[in-house]
C-alpha cells in the first residue's frame, strides 16, 4: 500500500467486553436520568440520553470494551425494527415519487461530509476515513460499529455524531417553531 492514501484499516475483532458490572452502571444511570430526559421532553429522548451517558464513559476512558454482542444485537435489531414501522404506512407509489429527492439529499450530504472530511484532513490532520465516518449521514450505531471495525477512533466518530443529533433535536424544533409563526402572520 506504500504510495496511496489508504483511508480505512480493518481492525481485528474484540476479544474481551464489558462486563456485567459495567453495564449495570449503564442501566442504572439511565434509568436515574430517565424522568430529567422526560421532564425537558427531548425528541427520542432515552435513546439520546442512553447515548450521552455510554458516551460520557467511553469519552472519559471509563470503559473501553464494547458492548457484548448478546446485548448490541438485539439492540441494534429493535431500533432497526422502529425505523421499518415508520415506513409501514408508505406506499410503493409514494416511495417511488421520493426516490429521487431522497438521492439528491443523500449525494449532497455525501459530497458536504466528503468537503468537512478533506478539511479536517488537510488542515488539522485526522484520518480522512475518520474524519469521513464522523461527518458522514447516517446511524449513530453504524458509524460507531464503523469506526469500530476499521480501526478508527469511534469516540471521535460517536461525539459527532451526538453533537450534530443534538443539534437536531435543539436547533430544528426552534428553526419550525419560528417559521410556523411567520406564516401565520
Amino acid at each position: 500500500m506504500k504510495g496511496r492514501l489508504c483511508i480505512f484499516r480493518p481492525r481485528p475483532l474484540p476479544t474481551t467486553f464489558l462486563d456485567l458490572k459495567s453495564i449495570a452502571i449503564l442501566l442504572a444511570i439511565a434509568a436515574i436520568t430517565w424522568p430529567v430526559v422526560k421532564w425537558l421532553k427531548i425528541p427520542a429522548g432515552l435513546l439520546l440520553g442512553g447515548m450521552a451517558i455510554s458516551g460520557v464513559f467511553y469519552l472519559t476512558d471509563t470503559f473501553h470494551a464494547p458492548l457484548p454482542d448478546w446485548l448490541a444485537v438485539p439492540g441494534f435489531l429493535t431500533i432497526g425494527a422502529m425505523v421499518g414501522t415508520r415506513f409501514g404506512s408508505v406506499s410503493l407509489s409514494q416511495l417511488a415519487r421520493l426516490a429521487w429527492i431522497s438521492l439528491l439529499s443523500l449525494f449532497v450530504s455525501m459530497a458536504v461530509s466528503l468537503l468537512a472530511a478533506l478539511i479536517g484532513w488537510k488542515l488539522l490532520g485526522f484520518s480522512l476515513g475518520q474524519t469521513f465516518l464522523a461527518y458522514a449521514p447516517g446511524g449513530f450505531e453504524t458509524m460507531v460499529l464503523l469506526a469500530f471495525l476499521f480501526d478508527l477512533n469511534p469516540a471521535f466518530v460517536a461525539g459527532h455524531h451526538l453533537v450534530r443529533y443534538l443539534g437536531l433535536v435543539i436547533v430544528a424544533p426552534a428553526i419550525i417553531l419560528r417559521l410556523t409563526r411567520q406564516k401565520k402572520t
